[in-house]
């Protein structure tokens, strides 16, 4: 009894040993880090769509302390009467209330992967940049033709802003959706399903339901089918020249972080590309 009482302990105090050598990592094993949600999340999400999802999140939250947002805002009379310029890049990122701000990230958390997982992260940037410019644009111009028309003139008009990330996703949602026109959609808890075709405008009818037409959205759904067209494609980079700033350009320097996709590793572009 004594010897197998001893062999025990002998055990016991081996078992200890090898137990603290695997755990103090020696011979080359390390242990395994545990990684909490956010470093979960960063490294299943796509290089752009992370950090776009990032900056709306923190930009609102900065609004909450300060007034920093009305600067970001898209208004005619401020854009092109005071020459602030800048809103027409920052437009798409200012913020709204906190309902519009979690529809937001939650809808481009299921869109942006995917789309940035086809077409590469180079490309996802061209297209936002692109399609958040245009639709700016667009929407200057139209604002400046109901304020100065010769026919019914109303400058109250140059006082409309636009802000939101949703001007860009309805345009996204746009051009997915005319790769397959006759495909059903679920338009959130409708029990009936409606054709991809008119999908964008389905959700453009929900939304001016809900806090009332806006003209930036509308023409967020025409810029949509301005890219379908192939109206925007002269503004489209090459791959070689996107390929280029990934590999010694202004790009070299993210292009091999953590969930960063290069062009050769992407998907084929053909599922949005304009025809």
């Amino acid at each position: 009894r004594q010897q197998a009482a001893q062999g025990t302990v002998e055990g016991r105090v081996v078992r200890v040993k090898v137990e603290a050598f695997i755990m103090s990592g020696a011979g080359g094993a390390e242990p395994a880090r545990e990684t909490n949600w956010f470093e979960d999340w960063s490294a299943r999400t796509p290089y752009v769509t992370r950090h776009i999802i990032l900056s709306i999140v923190m930009l609102w939250i900065v609004s909450l302390l300060s007034d920093f947002g009305a600067y970001l805002v898209d208004c005619p009379f401020e854009t092109l009467m005071m020459f602030h310029l800048w809103r027409l890049f920052t437009a798409p990122f200012a913020p709204s209330g906190l309902l519009a701000t979690l529809f937001t990230v939650l809808s481009f958390s299921q869109m942006g992967p995917r789309i940035e997982a086809m077409v590469g992260s180079t490309k996802m940037m061209v297209l936002i940049a692109k399609l958040g410019l245009a639709v700016q644009v667009i929407f200057i111009f139209t604002v400046t033709l109901i304020a100065y028309n010769p026919i019914a003139r109303q400058p109250a008009a140059m006082g409309m802003c636009s802000a939101g990330f949703w001007t860009i996703l309805l345009a996204l949602i746009t051009i997915e959706c005319q790769q397959n026109p006759d495909q059903p959609r679920r338009l959130f808890m409708l029990p009936c399903p409606i054709q991809a075709r008119w999908y964008p405008w389905a959700l453009l009818a929900l939304f001016s339901l809900i806090g009332g037409l806006r003209i930036d959205n509308v023409l967020a759904v025409c810029t949509g089918y301005l890219y379908v067209w192939g109206y925007l494609k002269r503004f489209q980079p090459d791959d070689d020249t996107m390929e280029r700033w990934e590999e010694s350009g202004w790009l070299s320097n993210v292009s091999n972080t953590i969930g960063y996709i290069r062009i050769g590793s992407a998907g084929s572009y053909g599922d949005l590309e304009a025809s």
